[in-house]
């Protein structure tokens, strides 16, 4: 039996990874008026990094592994994903290739 994860499940993943990193970088910051309850603010303090790290390796390895299997990524998606910025040095990179720099630093 051929397994290939869900287009769908990626989409939600990819929209619960925006969600936990607006909530943790952008609101608390610039929005004052989206005030976040206490224990519900612990938890993202205490976990949010850790989701994070998890939902963006858990989207690339899906895309990754649907890609090899079903050739997901078109030629425009192939080569303009964004900039890679090593040591000043721009490089122009495709979404497949970020997949594959995607790596986790620990701090």
């Amino acid at each position: 039996m051929d397994f290939l994860p869900g287009s769908d499940r990626i989409i939600e993943e990819t929209i619960e990874l925006f969600g936990i990193a607006n909530t943790l970088f952008v609101s608390k910051k610039s929005q004052e008026h989206l005030y976040t309850r206490p224990y519900l603010a612990k938890g993202l303090e205490e976990n949010g990094r850790r989701l994070l790290i998890e939902k963006l390796l858990s989207v690339a390895i899906k895309l990754r592994f649907l890609d090899d299997q079903s050739k997901l990524l078109g030629v425009h998606d192939r080569s303009n994903a964004g900039i890679l910025i090593i040591k000043g040095e721009e490089k122009q990179v495709g979404l497949r290739e970020a997949m594959n720099k995607i790596s986790i630093t620990s701090q």
